[in-house]
């Protein structure tokens, strides 16, 4: 075994301690900050897991009473998370002394720990010093303060990023832990690069986990969304979905007859476009699309034969591209739109009655889709699944 000197640790040094110190508040102090540094170790790693295996080395019960923790990394290439532990721990206490907001890599229980060190003077321990060897940091008296103020922050903003919806990407790793509680795994999103965390606690889940090893899956359940930039960081896990291979998912050599922007010669980006689902303003232009989206209606009036009033205006359908088409009623057209009513003209021979469903073709997607909180997708009569519209408006706005 090798001897040398680790590169990477943290000091932890109890002083002025007390003729009446309980010597438990010691040891309390000693396995407090050890859990401090497994928790930011988890935070920071790739796969939200611990990596590293930490130890205590020179120990003296002289006073200062002092023990130094030392990690080891249990698998290669992680040798680097031993300092990242390290100085985000003593770099957060220093930030806690500054202002009372939650350090990076602190959660709940981290900064539960920093508050919990001032309670320690009770038991006759004055003062309590963590050191690495680039710095020093003091749990003093504002540190722990500013602990607790962190922590109702924290609460509160939890609270407030959390939403209901679905992420894709590729599942990479799959932990099972002892608490059946918290069995992580992660996915990385190829859309924005990031890795998702991803915890459950059933054994259906862990099985479609498993069985999704390495595949792109659909994720669904409360997301835990950054609230600068508002994409998800974690899920709880109610359902997941295999999807299929980029293989097996058409590519653009097998698209014929349809020209793509991306291909000419100067282009270096483009808008996609709504051609997914197509509307009205597009299916002018004679796009090899179909329309794919309409907005459902029921008819609440027939005051003349040739008209009736169904309940999907304004506030269901935008009007910017002009009036929206009815689906599937020849000679029907929408007269106008008020803020809760379509009024539609009839052929007088229409079967159209009170209580019918009527469907709209929007004239522009894009923002009558933002009016709404999801969509339906339907295979004949049959409703199939409900995608949730997560980026409707401005998700930082509505928590408000």
């Amino acid at each position: 075994m090798s001897t040398a000197k680790p590169t990477s640790w943290l000091k932890i040094e109890i002083h002025d301690l007390r003729p009446d110190v309980d010597a438990d508040a010691v040891i309390d102090i000693l396995n407090s900050t050890l859990k401090a540094l497994k928790a930011i170790n988890k935070q920071a790693s790739t796969f939200g897991t611990e990596n590293i295996r930490w130890r205590f080395a020179d120990i003296s019960k002289r006073s200062p009473i002092s023990a130094t923790l030392v990690g080891e990394p249990i698998q290669r290439g992680v040798a680097d998370d031993v300092a990242v532990a390290c100085d985000a721990f003593v770099d957060g206490m220093r930030h806690l002394e500054r202002e009372a907001t939650c350090p990076p890599l602190f959660d709940e229980q981290t900064l539960g720990i920093a508050r919990h060190y001032n309670g320690l003077r009770a038991k006759g321990i004055n003062r309590v010093s963590f050191a690495t060897e680039k710095q020093a940091v003091e749990a003093t008296k504002k540190v722990t303060e500013n602990a607790g103020h962190a922590i109702r922050l924290l609460e509160v903003e939890r609270k407030q990023n959390r939403e209901y919806g679905t992420v894709e990407g590729i599942l990479l790793s799959l932990s099972i832990t002892k608490d059946q509680h918290s069995q992580p795994f992660v996915i990385y999103d190829s859309l924005t690069g990031d890795i998702i965390k991803c915890y459950f606690s059933t054994r259906e889940i862990k099985e479609k986990a498993r069985a999704a090893w390495e595949h792109r899956v659909c994720v669904t359940g409360e997301l835990r969304v950054d609230s600068r930039t508002g994409n998800p960081t974690s899920v709880k896990v109610d359902d997941i979905e295999t999807l299929r291979s980029r293989d097996e998912i058409p590519q653009l050599d097998d698209v014929e007859g349809i020209d793509i922007t991306g291909g000419m010669e100067g282009i270096t980006e483009i808008q996609a476009g709504s051609y997914a689902l197509m509307d009205t303003a597009y299916a002018k232009l004679d796009i090899p699309f179909e329309q794919a989206f309409s907005v459902l209606g029921t008819v609440l009036s027939r005051p003349r034969p040739d008209q009736c009033a169904a309940d999907c205006g304004h506030k269901a359908c935008t009007q910017d591209h002009g009036n929206p088409d009815v689906k599937g009623v020849e000679g029907a057209a929408v007269m106008f739109l008020s803020d809760e009513h379509a009024t539609i003209s009839l052929p007088e021979d229409s079967e159209i009655a009170v209580g019918d469903r009527i469907e709209l073709w929007p004239s522009h997607i894009d923002p009558t889709i933002n009016l709404h909180d999801v969509m339906y997708a339907v295979e004949g009569d049959e409703v199939v699944d409900v995608w949730p519209i997560a980026a409707r408006g401005y998700p930082e706005q509505r928590r408000r």
